[in-house]
């Protein structure tokens, strides 16, 4: 089992809570609570997110590397249907 620094877990966690801070700024307010629909009904519930374009960032800290590297993608979506879509296709998969 690899043993991790403590700056590496730091910045982990910050990167973490940048994230999900970033995606609870984006989403709209919570709606009314959506009627349940039967058995494949989620235990989750998604924000809803305004498609539009979105820029995702993911940001690597390795020990080979001094300077983190950063990787940006932006693309036109719905963040709210690509999540439902890909949660269904792991649902086909008993996942």
């Amino acid at each position: 089992m690899p043993v991790r620094s403590p700056q590496l877990t730091s910045m982990m966690g910050a990167c973490l809570l940048i994230l999900i801070s970033t995606a609870l700024r984006a989403a709209d307010p919570p709606a009314a609570p959506a009627p349940a629909a039967g058995p494949e009904t989620s235990a989750v519930e998604l924000p809803r997110f305004q498609p539009g374009l979105w820029e995702y960032r993911r940001t690597l800290v390795s020990e080979k590397s001094a300077k983190p590297q950063v990787s940006t993608v932006r693309k036109c979506a719905d963040p709210g249907a690509d999540i439902r879509e890909k949660m269904a296709a792991l649902r086909k998969e008993n996942c």
